[in-house]
């Protein structure tokens, strides 16, 4: 994660996946970014962003420093690409190499994508 930029785009790329049709129930930026920064489990670097060419926000890892993958949530013009699994398997690496023996997240039961992916 390198600036308020990104946050943003993070949050955009957020709402867009999580907050179809909920966009009144999905926190303002502010809000949202209050919150993830200032949890103690909040790390920058372990905010992993993947940009298509013209430097959109094409996909996000968001991971909390407890082994825990928070977010993963790819732009729908990305998705059946791969970028997904990209993302989730270099989540493991970093994690593997800061000594962890697992890594923990949680999908929602409708997300049958998800369910999918994470059952590779």
């Amino acid at each position: 994660l390198g600036d308020e930029a990104d946050a943003r785009a993070m949050h955009s790329l957020l709402l867009a996946t999580y907050g179809e049709g909920n966009e009144a129930l999905f926190p303002s930026f502010e809000d949202w970014w209050g919150r993830l920064s200032g949890d103690p489990e909040f790390d920058p670097g372990l905010c992993f962003l993947a940009f298509d060419r013209n430097d959109g926000l094409a996909g996000l890892a968001h991971c909390w420093t407890g082994n825990f993958l928070k977010d993963l949530a790819v732009r729908s013009d990305w998705r059946r690409r791969g970028l997904g699994r990209a993302l989730l398997l270099h989540v493991f690496d970093v994690f593997r190499s800061r000594g962890a023996l697992h890594v923990d997240l949680k999908v929602e039961t409708r997300n049958m994508p998800g369910r999918r992916l994470y059952a590779e």
